[in-house]
This record gives structure tokens, sequence and C-alpha cells, in this order.
């Protein structure tokens, strides 16, 4: 099995470096992220007797919540990724956001709900889980019998 060698410049002394840029891996990663997460979540429908439901408003909120959040994630993501494909330049909080996924942290500003101590890899998959089950909701004709995950709620209070 042969490592591949970087080239050196020409009149350059001393060793190349086998390291590739640490953006690429980190490029990869963000992609599949991107690929998992769905490209947005719709709004409840509007009508005057939701209006006048609890349950309804309740609902709604939480979609307002998941859809901004969703909004914010594939965002960031979204300028990752430019930023490993040397599209947009980086800012303090693409480097902050670089930093937490190299570290398999969640960025503090996707941390609109509390979660245990988990890596960003099982928070994504919390989160898909939880837009899911918004998904569903939406999509579903009776809240009062729809079958919910309260610890997926992002204010289940």
């Amino acid at each position: 099995l042969s490592v591949p060698r970087a080239v050196k410049p020409a009149g350059s002394k001393g060793r190349a470096s086998l390291t590739g840029n640490p953006l690429d891996a980190l490029g990869s990663k963000v992609k599949q992220m991107l690929s998992m997460l769905p490209e947005s979540l719709f709004l409840m429908e509007r009508s005057e007797a939701s209006l006048r439901d609890p349950l309804w408003r309740c609902f709604d909120r939480e979609m307002g919540v998941g859809k901004a959040l969703l909004g914010k994630v594939r965002g960031d993501l979204e300028q990752l990724k430019g930023v490993c494909e040397g599209q947009v330049k980086t800012t303090n909080e693409i480097r902050n956001l670089i930093h937490d996924l190299n570290t398999d942290s969640v960025p503090k500003q996707w941390q609109r709900y509390a979660v245990a101590d988990i890596t960003v890899t099982e928070w994504l998959a919390d989160f898909i889980l939880r837009l899911d089950q918004l998904r569903q909701l939406r999509e579903g004709s009776d809240l009062q019998r729809f079958e919910l995950w309260m610890g997926g709620l992002f204010f289940p209070e």
C-alpha cells in the first residue's frame, strides 16, 4: 500500500507535508449533514377555527421554532460548505462552527432547546426526528388523536 506524498514547491527545502487540507474531510461531513436534513419545514395552515384551538396554537409555536432552527442549521452548514469549497471567506462565527464540528460538539447557536451532553452527530439525529414529528403533525388530520412524542417537542412545558 503506497502513501501519496505531497508535492514540494520548486526550490523549497525540508520535508513536504503529508497532510491534506483539513477542510476537505470537514466538507464531506458537512455535505452528509446537509443531505440528512429536510430542505424546509412548512408551517401549519391557519384558519379562524384553528387559531381558537389551544392545542393547535401549541403545535404552531413548535413548528415556528423548528422552522427557524432548521433555517439556522442549514444556513450555517451551507456557509461552511462554501468555505470548504473555497467560495466563501471565513468569519469568527464560521471558525467557531469549524471548531465545534471538528470536536463533534453541538454549536452554541444551535442549542435552542435542552438536551443531554451529546455529540453533534447525535444532536442532528435527534433534531431530524423532532422535525419529522412536526411534519407528521402538519400532515395529520386530527391533532386530538395524534400519538405525540412529548420528549420530541422543543418546549414541552
